[in-house]
């Protein structure tokens, strides 16, 4: 079973500005959870991946296609039959930082995305000023949510997310900051992103083969 994760959609979230980032065209949300994306537009066109069948039962009310697969398990992404050169938007929402092998998952997709297309990534920052206070005194206690949620295969801070996206072969086109407090400051102002920016938001351009 899938954990829920609750929609936030108040200015500079990270929902807020995936959406924001979105034009007409076809979307992939890889790890789509229950579609709360898609069920607000964005692109004209959605397909969602999930491993939960519930999930992807309520998904399905949203997207055109919904397909089921772990993301863990690399048979399983290979028996996916998706359509090359077809998705104007790639979406990985809070969703690699769940996978044992990351940049292998996001590189199995990239056949699929238009070479004008766009991959959009946000990952948890762990360099967070609330991580860093905890540590200070020697406090790294997981939660069942947020950016030390139990199930969180990797924590990166926004060097460590650049590596791996271009370990990816990705080239950042833009940066954004997900935050439901400091979100002109670190967007606009681009004040300490790497310490009160939530979350790390990617827009990028695919490999040029």
């Amino acid at each position: 079973m899938c954990q829920t994760y609750r929609l936030h959609l108040k200015r500079y979230s990270t929902h807020f500005l995936i959406l924001k980032a979105l034009r007409p065209g076809r979307a992939l949300d890889v790890g789509c959870n229950k579609g709360y994306l898609g069920s607000l537009g964005g692109a004209s066109e959605w397909w969602s991946i999930d491993y939960d069948r519930g999930a992807l039962l309520e998904a399905s009310k949203s997207y055109k296609q919904v397909y089921l697969c772990d993301l863990n398990d690399a048979k399983s992404i290979l028996n996916l039959r998706l359509p090359r050169d077809y998705f104007d938007y790639i979406i990985f929402a809070d969703v690699l930082e769940h996978l044992v092998k990351p940049a292998n998952v996001v590189r199995k997709f990239l056949a699929s995305v238009k070479q004008d297309g766009r991959i959009i990534v946000s990952v948890p920052n762990v360099a967070h000023f609330s991580v860093g206070f905890s540590l200070l005194f020697g406090d790294f206690r997981y939660s069942e949510s947020g950016i030390l949620d139990k199930s969180h295969l990797h924590f990166w801070t926004r060097t460590s997310a650049k590596n791996l996206l271009s370990e990816c072969g990705l080239h950042i086109e833009r940066e954004l900051f997900g935050t439901d407090h400091f979100g002109w400051l670190v967007n606009r102002l681009r004040v300490c992103p790497g310490l009160l920016a939530y979350n790390l938001v990617f827009v990028c351009r695919p490999p040029t083969w």
